[in-house]
């Protein structure tokens, strides 16, 4: 068993598979580890030469620093060559030795599955960010903290469409539940409406951890990295209140197309929120679906059961639809 080391064209995030055997086992060794959907006769291989990645992170090709995030076949020059798929890989890798420490022995060429919309969106994405770009952690990208609406929102509006979601009906009991739990919370810690932050992030949370609960296999998470690969942009989504929302569909959105580069699907979903104010988005390659609800609220300063009704209901249809 020999452990390869290898980096998809265009990424900078070099990931292990031990094989034996013959490139095309390997080729499917690469397939299960980026769980791609395609068949992995579709794969190409190249063997490099002198590609290593430094303590630092930064990758140097024969002592010289190279971005991996740009790069492309042609940067490795002579540097690489085809690996066959019936070629056995103690002909490729010298298997009796161990690996040299950081070195990267194999270049994925990167696949064209997403559609020409995504890429467009991408470019024109990547160069609204370009003053933000910079090493962190050996990533290159704009870290998605810095970025605003006014950098980037005149990207989404040519492709945003509103229009309303399909909804997911709630039992009555779970839908009974909910309310008295919101009800419950509100009288303690004050009215959604112009409360404290303590009580919006509890209503924020108790809704959609109610939700979450109807649906198997839905977990709630807190704080989720996203790191894209043509969409030069990373950093963190933190479950937290927003107090600009034109910022929070600056980061929601860039998050979603990040995850929808970093994992190769089409459709993600997306919600910003402040408590009252609910956008509810659908990404897709073509285009990107926007629903805005907000919160009623009675004369006891408490959340309509209509209101909420439709607000959970549309989180409950984007749950069952993953």
């Amino acid at each position: 068993m020999f452990t390869v080391f290898c980096v998809v064209e265009g990424e900078g995030r070099p990931f292990p598979v031990d094989i034996a055997g013959t490139v095309g086992h390997l080729k499917e060794g690469i397939k299960k580890a980026k769980m791609y959907q395609f068949p992995s006769d579709q794969l190409d291989l190249y063997r490099v030469e002198g590609l290593v990645q430094a303590q630092d992170g930064q990758f140097l090709l024969n002592g010289n620093p190279i971005d991996l995030t740009r790069a492309s076949l042609d940067s490795f020059g002579g540097h690489k060559a085809n690996m066959p798929a019936a070629s056995l890989i103690s002909e490729c890798f010298d298997t009796t030795n161990a690996p040299l420490a950081r070195k990267i022995h194999v270049v994925v060429a990167r696949l064209d599955d997403f559609p020409n919309t995504s890429y467009k969106r991408w470019t024109k994405l990547d160069a609204a960010m370009d003053q933000y770009k910079s090493w962190h952690g050996g990533v290159y990208g704009a870290p998605l903290a810095d970025v605003s609406w006014s950098d980037v929102g005149w990207v989404f509006d040519k492709c945003t469409i509103h229009q309303e979601l399909p909804r997911e009906v709630i039992a009555p009991d779970h839908m009974g539940a909910l309310y008295a739990c919101l009800k419950l919370g509100t009288k303690a810690l004050g009215g959604v409406v112009g409360s404290n932050e303590s009580a919006r992030l509890f209503f924020i949370t108790s809704t959609l951890v109610h939700v979450a609960c109807l649906v198997d296999g839905v977990n709630m998470l807190m704080q989720e990295k996203v790191v894209g690969n043509q969409l030069k942009v990373h950093g963190q989504l933190d479950f937290v209140l927003w107090h600009s929302m034109e910022n929070a569909m600056a980061q929601v959105l860039l998050g979603c197309e990040a995850v929808a580069d970093e994992d190769m699907v089409d459709v993600v979903y997306g919600i910003a929120t402040n408590g009252v104010k609910w956008m509810f988005f659908k990404r897709e390659s073509t285009e990107i679906l926007k629903m805005e609800v907000e919160i009623q609220v009675g004369d006891d300063h408490r959340p309509t059961l209509e209101s909420l009704q439709r607000v959970v209901e549309t989180i409950h249809a984007m749950f069952v639809s993953q």
